[in-house]
């Protein structure tokens, strides 16, 4: 029997149907591989962990030798801690628990002003520079502080107050917009103690931020608010 034109047009669908359904599960594995997802894992190549944990590792064991080795030593064990410059010494004890700067006691009493007693609070670059230090040791380098995490694509202009009042209301608004905490809720709250247009370390909703004192509960700001924040007070922290 000769097949109409409108025959073969529906034969021709249906061909076309029962091969992409059968097309379909290797599209969608495709895809899926393609797309896959992993919370932990780090666009940082393995030279570039290497190369940020080495900088850091360095500027943290200067500063310990400074400011902790004169009581802090074999010779003073009253004191606890024996050996500040050995990295093992100080996961293996305790002191130091890889990758969560906020449960390691080394890094909390630093923050809490407790030590060192008599060399003087540390400076923001250098309880940054101990942060990162700690979270590189547990291969935590999202979270990492220190020049703030580049995001993908082409350099980002600066924050706007209007990014910012979003940064705060996500992370902050618990306590600071809609509680009974210190506000700064608005711009002018904002900039009166809390932020100094053009100096980030010296700013103090910034200093809460790097020292692991805000967000609480050992939260951190995602890399793209920690730069859309420290890029706002950088560039003047403009009411735009």
């Amino acid at each position: 029997m000769k097949q109409t034109p409108k025959g073969f047009a529906n034969a021709r669908q249906k061909t076309i149907v029962v091969i992409t359904l059968l097309l379909l599960p290797l599209l969608y594995q495709n895809c899926a591989s393609d797309h896959s997802f992993d919370p932990n894992s780090s666009s940082l190549s393995s030279d570039d962990q290497s190369e940020l944990l080495a900088s850091a590792e360095q500027k943290s064991l200067a500063t310990l030798s400074v400011s902790c080795v004169g009581c802090h030593n074999e010779e003073s064990v009253e004191n606890g801690m024996v050996d500040p410059l050995d990295r093992q010494y100080l996961i293996d004890e305790g002191y130091i628990v890889p990758g969560q700067p906020q449960d390691s006691p080394l890094y909390v009493a630093i923050v809490d002003a407790i030590e060192p007693r008599d060399a003087g609070a540390l400076s923001t670059e250098e309880k940054i520079a101990i942060r990162d230090w700690i979270n590189f040791l547990g291969d935590n380098y999202s979270d990492r502080i220190d020049g703030v995490p580049d995001l993908p694509g082409e350099e980002r202009p600066p924050g706007t107050y209007t990014e910012v009042a979003g940064v705060i209301q996500r992370n902050c608004g618990g306590c600071h917009i809609n509680g009974n905490q210190a506000k700064f809720g608005t711009y002018e709250q904002l900039l009166n103690g809390y932020v100094i247009p053009n100096n980030l370390a010296g700013s103090l909703l910034w200093e809460r931020i790097i020292d692991g004192t805000m967000p609480p509960a050992g939260m951190n700001l995602s890399a793209e608010d920690a730069q859309i924040l420290s890029s706002w007070v950088t560039a003047g922290a403009l009411n735009n």
